[in-house]
């Protein structure tokens, strides 16, 4: 299950995340703006000084929410794509974890891409878009995917710490 943690979002996407969300296929979870009531925005903005619009602070709160209930926990973008080699998410993880059991975290490369997308849903067709698909030849730093009984806490693309006998997976 996806869990969405979101701040702001235009209301087309929002009513179309509420549609999985009623599935059971996603959950949002309400991110808290911070803000001042007597003091207008345009004098002191505190967002302004908080790190990646406390995107750290959303995906801790997931890991802790969730840290009993899951066996594996990744924290991507929505623009994200991760492709598995194995047959699905869960296979690539365990597979991963199984060969490699001192790894409390696994940190997966991103590729940036250009896909031809339409710009009406009307017109959409995913087959044309992975067909599309031009890789840059970049790699930026990538995301992680975690066994959430080693770890406490996050940051956007590793965690802060793991037990001394673990290691991360770069």
């Amino acid at each position: 299950m996806m869990h969405l943690y979101i701040r702001s979002v235009v209301s087309p996407l929002y009513e179309l995340l509420r549609i999985y969300d009623l599935q059971g296929y996603a959950k949002i979870i309400p991110w808290p703006r911070l803000g001042m009531k007597f003091v207008p925005e345009a004098d002191f903005n505190p967002n302004l000084n908080v790190e990646f619009r406390n995107q750290a602070a959303a995906q801790t709160d997931c890991l802790l929410q969730n840290k009993e209930s899951v066996e594996f926990i990744s924290f991507v973008d929505l623009d994200d794509i991760l492709l598995p080699r194995a047959d699905s998410y869960f296979d690539e993880f365990n597979q991963l974890f199984l060969s490699m059991p001192e790894i409390a975290y696994a940190h997966y490369i991103k590729l940036n891409a250009h896909v031809n997308a339409a710009s009406r849903g009307s017109e959409f067709d995913l087959r044309e878009m992975f067909t599309s698909v031009r890789f840059e030849g970049k790699t930026e730093t990538g995301k992680l995917v975690a066994k959430p009984n080693y770890i406490n806490s996050t940051w956007i693309h590793w965690p802060s710490a793991v037990p001394k006998q673990m290691i991360g997976f770069k």
